[in-house]
Order: structure tokens, then C-alpha cells, then sequence
């Protein structure tokens, strides 16, 4: 198992991320962020309105952080590369 897969995931490392996957600025990226979630919690209830889903972040799965974490770091990575 990587690090990665045995971290938990507490309060401050949801907030984080949520904030990371807040600066994200392509619809690509945000739809790709709909779609991990999605995938992962095929049960989560949500509100959809004009421009966004409103949900709570904070009851995902573990598995859910997991993907979204290594999908921003490779995000990361790129935007690194590209400059």
C-alpha cells in the first residue's frame, strides 16, 4: 500500500482539498472531480442548480479522497511541467 492509501483523511485534510479543487479553473478538471465522486458514492445525495452541485464534501468515502488527491497532485504536476 502506498502512503497515500493509508491516510486518513481528518478534517483539516478535507478542508485542503476542498480548497485545492476550488482554485481549479478548467471545466475539465471540475468535471473530472464530478465524475471521481460520483463514481465512488453512487448514493450521495446532492442539489444541482444552474451552475454547480452542491454536496457534502465532508462524507465520502475514504477511497473518494484517495483518487481526488492523486488527481490534483498529478494536476499539480502538469501545471509544473508546462511552466
Amino acid at each position: 500500500m502506498t502512503d497515500l492509501q493509508n491516510q486518513i483523511y481528518n478534517f483539516e485534510n478535507k478542508k485542503r482539498m476542498a480548497d485545492r479543487i476550488h482554485r481549479l479553473c478548467k471545466t475539465e478538471q471540475l468535471i473530472q472531480i464530478k465524475n471521481i465522486i460520483f463514481k465512488n458514492n453512487p448514493t450521495m445525495s446532492y442539489t444541482k442548480n444552474k451552475h454547480c452541485y452542491l454536496m457534502q464534501f465532508k462524507d465520502l468515502t475514504n477511497n473518494t479522497y484517495i483518487e481526488l488527491e492523486n488527481y490534483l497532485n498529478n494536476e499539480d504536476k502538469q501545471k509544473r511541467i508546462k511552466m
